[in-house]
């Protein structure tokens, strides 16, 4: 049997378009289900990071910690440079962001507080905001001592709002 050539024509039309749809079928559903990097956000491994030694943070003013962590999304890890507040209180250690809750520059320490050198707002000595357009204090982050090392739960925080959100990483 035979086939002409339109028939011939029509039915590799047909396997090429079944080919094309087959192919964006992974690129369908890796959107679909969402790229989500790993780190913070909703479903996301509990992650706590090692600051070192807690008897290095000793009783007195809040000091400057930074870190590095590493974000990895499915097709690459990226080392990021992190800071964050740190000061003794009895037992326990805590942490305050050192992102600003406006735009998210970084704060520095002052006389008084903390001082966003970006638009002005300024920080009492517990995160508080006290001049400037800052919306809320600044983050709370939780620590923890494991034995004689200090860990801290990083996340960062959508800046700009009056409550508190966590961003996906």
């Amino acid at each position: 049997m035979l086939i002409d050539r339109r028939t011939l024509l029509k039915s590799w039309q047909a396997v090429a378009t079944a080919v094309a749809a087959l192919s964006a079928i992974p690129a369908g559903l890796f959107f679909a289900l969402g790229a989500r990097p790993k780190g913070r956000g909703p479903g996301a491994p509990d992650e706590w990071i090692d600051l070192g030694l807690a008897a290095e943070v000793t009783d007195g003013p809040w000091k400057a910690r930074r870190f590095r962590r590493e974000i990895a999304d499915r097709w690459k890890k990226t080392v990021v440079d992190e800071s964050v507040y740190l000061r003794r209180r009895g037992d326990s250690v805590e942490a305050v962001s050192a992102i600003c809750t406006h735009t998210g520059c970084l704060v520095q320490r002052g006389s008084s507080g903390f001082a966003c050198p970006c638009h002005k707002s300024d920080f009492d000595e517990d995160g508080k905001p006290t001049t400037g357009p800052a919306p809320r204090p600044l983050d709370r982050l939780e620590t923890r001592i494991e034995g004689d090392r200090l860990k801290l739960r990083f996340v960062k925080f959508r800046p700009g709002l009056t409550t508190a959100e966590p961003l996906a990483s």
